[in-house]
Protein backbone atom coordinates (compact mmCIF):
# COMPACT_ATOMS: atom_id res chain seq x y z
CA UNK A 1 0.00 0.00 0.00
CA UNK A 2 2.84 2.45 1.09
CA UNK A 3 4.11 1.84 -2.77
CA UNK A 4 1.42 2.84 -4.58
CA UNK A 5 1.54 6.25 -5.18
CA UNK A 6 -0.79 8.66 -6.40
CA UNK A 7 1.72 8.61 -9.46
CA UNK A 8 0.48 5.26 -10.17
CA UNK A 9 -3.17 5.54 -9.56
CA UNK A 10 -3.20 8.28 -12.09
CA UNK A 11 -1.36 6.10 -14.05
CA UNK A 12 -3.99 3.20 -14.45
CA UNK A 13 -6.69 6.21 -13.99
CA UNK A 14 -5.15 7.20 -17.39
CA UNK A 15 -5.60 3.77 -19.01
CA UNK A 16 -9.22 2.73 -18.30
CA UNK A 17 -10.75 5.94 -17.51
CA UNK A 18 -9.10 8.99 -20.05
CA UNK A 19 -8.42 7.05 -22.32
CA UNK A 20 -12.47 6.25 -22.71
CA UNK A 21 -12.65 10.38 -22.94
CA UNK A 22 -13.34 12.81 -25.43
CA UNK A 23 -10.21 15.09 -24.27
CA UNK A 24 -8.11 12.71 -23.54
CA UNK A 25 -4.96 14.05 -24.87
CA UNK A 26 -5.43 17.19 -22.78
CA UNK A 27 -6.07 15.55 -19.57
CA UNK A 28 -3.23 13.20 -20.74
CA UNK A 29 -1.10 15.83 -20.73
CA UNK A 30 -2.49 17.30 -17.45
CA UNK A 31 -1.57 13.91 -15.52
CA UNK A 32 1.79 13.61 -17.27
CA UNK A 33 2.65 17.40 -15.51
CA UNK A 34 0.67 16.48 -12.68
CA UNK A 35 3.59 13.96 -12.27
CA UNK A 36 6.23 15.80 -12.08
CA UNK A 37 5.21 17.76 -8.98
CA UNK A 38 5.85 16.32 -5.59
CA UNK A 39 1.94 15.52 -4.75
CA UNK A 40 2.84 12.62 -7.27
CA UNK A 41 5.19 10.84 -5.06
CA UNK A 42 2.29 10.51 -1.89
CA UNK A 43 1.11 7.65 -1.06
CA UNK A 44 -2.50 6.84 -2.84
CA UNK A 45 -3.51 6.13 0.68
CA UNK A 46 -1.81 8.55 2.72
CA UNK A 47 -2.86 11.77 0.69
CA UNK A 48 -4.42 14.12 2.44
CA UNK A 49 -6.81 17.57 1.94
CA UNK A 50 -3.18 19.51 2.95
CA UNK A 51 -0.91 17.59 0.28
CA UNK A 52 -3.88 18.61 -2.55
CA UNK A 53 -4.05 22.28 -1.07
CA UNK A 54 -0.15 22.39 -1.32
CA UNK A 55 0.13 21.28 -4.71
CA UNK A 56 -3.03 23.40 -5.79
CA UNK A 57 -0.51 26.41 -4.45
CA UNK A 58 2.47 25.46 -5.80
CA UNK A 59 0.51 25.91 -9.19
CA UNK A 60 -1.18 29.19 -8.00
CA UNK A 61 2.70 30.54 -7.51
CA UNK A 62 3.42 29.51 -11.04
CA UNK A 63 0.76 31.80 -12.56
CA UNK A 64 -2.19 29.01 -13.25
CA UNK A 65 -5.36 30.53 -13.28
CA UNK A 66 -7.84 29.53 -10.86
CA UNK A 67 -9.72 27.31 -13.71
CA UNK A 68 -6.68 25.57 -14.49
CA UNK A 69 -6.19 24.68 -11.01
CA UNK A 70 -9.76 23.35 -10.48
CA UNK A 71 -9.12 21.40 -13.15
CA UNK A 72 -6.26 19.62 -12.03
CA UNK A 73 -8.08 19.26 -8.60
CA UNK A 74 -11.04 17.55 -10.25
CA UNK A 75 -8.83 14.86 -12.56
CA UNK A 76 -7.49 13.76 -8.78
CA UNK A 77 -10.73 13.60 -7.27
CA UNK A 78 -12.25 11.92 -10.20
CA UNK A 79 -9.37 9.26 -9.72
CA UNK A 80 -9.93 8.72 -6.08
CA UNK A 81 -13.94 8.07 -7.23
CA UNK A 82 -13.30 5.69 -9.64
CA UNK A 83 -10.41 3.73 -6.73
CA UNK A 84 -13.23 3.80 -4.57
CA UNK A 85 -16.60 2.71 -7.04
CA UNK A 86 -14.25 0.48 -9.66
CA UNK A 87 -11.31 -0.52 -8.21
CA UNK A 88 -13.28 -1.20 -4.93
CA UNK A 89 -10.18 0.60 -2.90
CA UNK A 90 -11.12 1.63 0.74
CA UNK A 91 -9.67 5.31 0.75
CA UNK A 92 -10.83 8.54 1.43
CA UNK A 93 -10.81 11.67 -1.23
CA UNK A 94 -8.78 13.95 -0.14
CA UNK A 95 -10.40 16.53 -2.48
CA UNK A 96 -13.68 16.40 -0.86
CA UNK A 97 -12.50 17.83 1.76
CA UNK A 98 -11.06 21.25 0.21
CA UNK A 99 -12.91 24.09 -1.02
CA UNK A 100 -12.27 24.16 -4.82
CA UNK A 101 -10.70 27.21 -6.71
CA UNK A 102 -13.44 28.83 -8.71
CA UNK A 103 -14.88 28.05 -12.09
CA UNK A 104 -13.13 31.36 -13.06
CA UNK A 105 -15.78 34.65 -14.18
CA UNK A 106 -18.01 34.02 -17.18
CA UNK A 107 -16.42 35.34 -20.75
CA UNK A 108 -17.94 39.03 -21.33
CA UNK A 109 -15.88 39.93 -24.39
CA UNK A 110 -17.48 40.93 -27.48
CA UNK A 111 -16.36 42.06 -30.68
CA UNK A 112 -15.85 45.74 -31.00
CA UNK A 113 -16.80 47.81 -34.15
CA UNK A 114 -14.28 46.71 -36.97
CA UNK A 115 -12.87 44.02 -35.32
CA UNK A 116 -14.76 41.71 -37.31
CA UNK A 117 -14.53 43.02 -40.72
CA UNK A 118 -10.43 43.12 -39.63
CA UNK A 119 -10.37 39.73 -38.35
CA UNK A 120 -12.55 38.24 -41.78
CA UNK A 121 -9.63 40.69 -44.10
CA UNK A 122 -6.74 38.66 -42.09
CA UNK A 123 -8.25 35.58 -42.49
CA UNK A 124 -9.04 35.68 -45.93
CA UNK A 125 -5.09 36.22 -46.25
CA UNK A 126 -4.54 32.66 -44.52
CA UNK A 127 -2.78 29.66 -46.62
CA UNK A 128 -5.66 27.34 -45.83
CA UNK A 129 -8.47 28.24 -48.17
CA UNK A 130 -11.45 26.84 -45.41
CA UNK A 131 -9.87 29.24 -43.03
CA UNK A 132 -12.64 31.97 -43.72
CA UNK A 133 -15.40 30.23 -44.21
CA UNK A 134 -15.16 27.69 -41.45
CA UNK A 135 -14.92 30.77 -39.14
CA UNK A 136 -17.73 32.52 -40.42
CA UNK A 137 -19.56 28.98 -40.61
CA UNK A 138 -18.79 28.65 -36.74
CA UNK A 139 -19.89 32.39 -35.91
CA UNK A 140 -23.43 31.67 -37.35
CA UNK A 141 -24.13 28.07 -36.12
CA UNK A 142 -22.33 27.96 -33.19
CA UNK A 143 -20.77 24.89 -33.20
CA UNK A 144 -17.72 23.43 -31.57
CA UNK A 145 -14.45 22.94 -33.47
CA UNK A 146 -14.86 19.13 -33.07
CA UNK A 147 -17.97 19.60 -34.15
CA UNK A 148 -17.74 21.27 -37.61
CA UNK A 149 -14.95 19.13 -38.48
CA UNK A 150 -16.27 15.92 -37.75
CA UNK A 151 -19.78 17.62 -39.94
CA UNK A 152 -20.24 15.51 -43.52
CA UNK A 153 -21.85 16.62 -46.29
CA UNK A 154 -24.16 13.87 -46.49
CA UNK A 155 -25.66 15.20 -42.95
CA UNK A 156 -26.47 18.63 -44.10
CA UNK A 157 -29.56 19.62 -45.84
CA UNK A 158 -30.94 22.84 -47.53
CA UNK A 159 -34.30 24.20 -48.02
CA UNK A 160 -36.05 25.79 -50.76
CA UNK A 161 -36.40 29.00 -48.24
CA UNK A 162 -32.42 28.96 -48.01
CA UNK A 163 -32.26 27.72 -44.81
CA UNK A 164 -31.05 24.12 -43.77
CA UNK A 165 -30.07 21.45 -40.85
CA UNK A 166 -26.53 19.92 -40.19
CA UNK A 167 -27.33 16.67 -38.19
CA UNK A 168 -24.22 16.25 -35.74
CA UNK A 169 -23.74 12.55 -33.98
CA UNK A 170 -21.74 11.61 -30.88
CA UNK A 171 -21.25 15.50 -30.06
CA UNK A 172 -19.21 16.33 -26.50
CA UNK A 173 -21.96 15.44 -24.40
CA UNK A 174 -22.00 12.32 -26.62
CA UNK A 175 -25.77 13.16 -28.05
CA UNK A 176 -26.61 13.84 -31.43
CA UNK A 177 -28.74 16.70 -32.34
CA UNK A 178 -29.73 18.83 -35.14
CA UNK A 179 -28.31 22.41 -35.78
CA UNK A 180 -30.79 24.94 -38.06
CA UNK A 181 -28.89 26.48 -40.48
CA UNK A 182 -29.33 30.24 -41.06
CA UNK A 183 -29.29 31.70 -44.84
CA UNK A 184 -26.36 32.86 -44.11
CA UNK A 185 -24.82 29.57 -42.78
CA UNK A 186 -26.19 28.05 -46.02
CA UNK A 187 -24.92 30.65 -48.10
CA UNK A 188 -21.22 29.50 -46.74
CA UNK A 189 -21.66 25.80 -47.38
CA UNK A 190 -22.77 26.55 -50.56
CA UNK A 191 -19.71 28.68 -51.66
CA UNK A 192 -17.17 25.69 -50.34
CA UNK A 193 -16.30 22.96 -52.75
CA UNK A 194 -16.98 19.58 -52.20
CA UNK A 195 -14.12 17.13 -51.88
Amino acid sequence: ATSFTLSKALNRYSKEVTVLKKGSSEENYKIGKLSLYDIAKVGFYTCSPDDVAAFLATLKKEGMSDNGRRKYALIISHCYNIAVKRWRLHVANPVASIELPSNGPARTRRLEDGEEKRFYAELAKARNKYALPITKFAVETAMRRGELLALKWENVSYHEDKTGTAALYDTKNGENRVVPLSTSAVAILKGMTRP
